[in-house]
């Protein structure tokens, strides 16, 4: 799916360099145009948002369990800039918890995915993860 819009702005937190670059290659699959952006912590990304702006993502997508900041940690603090609700933003967990993914929903995320374990379900994944920015971005134009 080749298109002539402009490239969706993803950014990935996780502390795990592997995921980061499974995830640019299965991003790179999907055929859309973007632009890639892994972080290993939340650290990184809030020195990127100082840097470079919060309006310089479009899609983020946030490990839970990372160490120093977890994903929760990010989040919330993530919620105090001014330009938070444009972004859409994803948790992602190796495990489902009920939990997690009720504090994720209450600090503004758009959803709680369960890491995938192989590559057919990666691209699954980031099928969804388009899918539910698509029409994170449709509810943002039907409220403005």
């Amino acid at each position: 799916m080749t298109t002539d819009k402009a490239p969706i702005r993803i950014a990935v937190v996780d502390d795990d360099e592997d995921d980061l670059f499974i995830a640019k290659i299965t991003f790179k699959k999907a055929d859309i145009p973007f632009e890639f952006l892994g972080l290993g912590s939340g650290r990184a990304l809030f020195e990127h948002i100082e840097t470079h702006g919060i309006e310089t993502i479009d899609l983020l997508l946030i490990d839970v369990n990372m160490p120093a900041l977890n994903g929760h940690d990010v989040l919330a603090k993530l919620s105090t800039y001014e330009n938070y609700s444009k972004i859409c933003v994803i948790m992602v967990s190796l495990e489902h918890n009920h939990g997690d993914e009720k504090i994720s929903g209450h600090l503004g995320a758009a959803a709680y995915i369960v890491k995938p374990s192989t590559m057919a379900e990666m691209m699954d994944f980031t099928k969804q993860a388009l899918s539910l920015y698509e029409n994170f971005k449709l509810t943002l134009n039907d409220a403005s």
